[in-house]
């Protein structure tokens, strides 16, 4: 397999590089970046046969089989289905889009072009997720779930991630980690929800964006979960 990695910032040098770099049948094509530098150092460091600044260019290279999506958020829905009608299967970075119409749009395009789609919900792949989930037959049904998620990755004042409107703020980046895995385990839908957020950064006050946030829910079956 071939695979072009498109946004080459903070998830990509945290972990897309490394895993892709770990997998011995997979071949680093390219790289993408509307960033000269950024572009240029991640083709180096990747050891891709070449990089690309316009998504344009990248599509048209019949070589490339995967396209992997580090991109913002407010561009997932738009670049998958470029690639998606490109003929190319890809791999985007949760959240799958800003909304339920842009995510609908994906899924359309992926059945429409008969090419894979793949969200990355990481945690289902995590060890101790995974061991919990094994093992649920052996230690009973869960009833509830307390989860934390907490981002480390560096964003400037001036990033797309303090725009709500881009990224949909902390509950939408951070947040649909938690709510898989609580569905994941639960194995339900969710259909009670209360959810609370707060400004506690100077540059989440500056853009009026919540980067603290709690959500309670429920499902069907009375299961408990907290985020």
């Amino acid at each position: 397999m071939k695979v072009a990695i498109v946004g080459n910032g903070n998830i990509y040098k945290l972990a897309h590089i490394h895993a892709w770099q770990s997998m011995k049948d997979v071949e680093i094509r390219a790289t993408c970046d509307i960033t000269a530098e950024r572009a240029e150092k991640a083709y180096k460091e990747s050891g891709a046969a070449k990089y690309y600044m316009r998504m344009e260019d990248l599509l048209s290279d019949d070589s490339i089989d995967i396209i992997d999506l580090c991109v913002p958020t407010h561009e997932h829905a738009k670049l998958s289905i470029a690639a998606l009608k490109a003929g190319k299967h890809v791999i985007c970075e949760k959240p799958m889009a800003r909304s339920l119409k842009d995510a609908e749009k994906m899924l359309k395009a992926a059945d429409k072009n008969g090419k894979g789609l793949y969200i990355a919900h990481t945690r289902r792949f995590d060890r101790r997720w995974r061991k919990i989930k094994d093992n649920m037959g052996r230690i009973g049904t869960p009833m509830y779930i307390r989860r934390c998620e907490r981002s480390w990755l560096p964003f400037p004042a001036d990033s797309w991630y303090w725009n709500s409107e881009k990224s949909g703020g902390v509950l939408l980046d951070l947040g649909v980690h938690c709510v898989d895995m609580v569905k994941w385990v639960f194995e339900s839908e969710v259909n009670e929800v209360f959810a609370k957020g707060k400004m506690i950064r100077r540059d989440a006050k500056e853009n009026k964006t919540y980067d603290l946030a709690t959500v309670f829910f429920k499902d069907r079956g009375r299961k408990n979960g907290t985020c």
